[in-house]
């Protein structure tokens, strides 16, 4: 597949995003498939609406992936495929400016999900609090979500569920929007 465009990355704050994450049966998006698909609509820094849906891949989840995840084939079994979800789940991104936690990797599997099912590119513009956390919490062993969500003292998430990372990579956009803010006043 050849690539045209996967959107930029933006390094401005905005009030008015669609935070997404996803799970997946590997980490190669030519070969692997979504087995989870969430999205949080944010207007004027409240949620807006939320889109989630489990995927059937149509191969079997390997137990290592079952583990990570709790997603495991007899879940997702009666579940739509990506080709009956994701055109409503373009729809409910339109345009919107992409957030999310190391993004570029479900901007990929997105992209080839968009161009295979629908004929069109995913190429969103995004922000990912992976780099912002690099360049902000440079003293973190790792930048994992869950390490940063650790270290921010986020509580009641479930690590490795689209849904709740979702949430979760909220927070911690909210945590460091609010200090470049703090950071811009002095």
């Amino acid at each position: 597949m050849i690539y045209k465009s996967k959107g930029r990355e933006i390094t401005s704050i905005t009030e008015n995003f669609t935070v997404v994450d996803l799970e997946t049966t590997g980490f190669n998006p030519l070969k692997n498939k979504i087995i989870e698909i969430a999205a949080i609509r944010i207007r004027n820094r409240e949620i807006d609406d939320i889109f989630h849906s489990y995927i059937n891949p149509q191969i079997q989840i390997s137990p290592i992936i079952t583990n990570i995840t709790g997603i495991d084939n007899n879940l997702v079994e009666a579940e739509p495929t990506i080709d009956d979800v994701i055109c409503d789940f373009l729809d409910f991104v339109d345009e919107d400016i992409i957030l999310g936690h190391n993004v570029t990797f479900d901007i990929s599997f997105l992209f080839n999900a968009a161009w295979e099912f629908a004929g069109v590119e995913f190429n969103n513009d995004y922000i990912d609090t992976l780099t912002w956390s690099r360049k902000m919490l440079p003293n973190l062993y790792n930048h994992r979500l869950s390490t940063i969500a650790n270290y921010l003292g986020i509580k009641g998430r479930q690590d490795h569920s689209a849904l709740s990372d979702c949430k979760t990579t909220m927070q911690v956009y909210s945590f460091m929007a609010k200090k470049i803010v703090e950071r811009n006043k002095r």
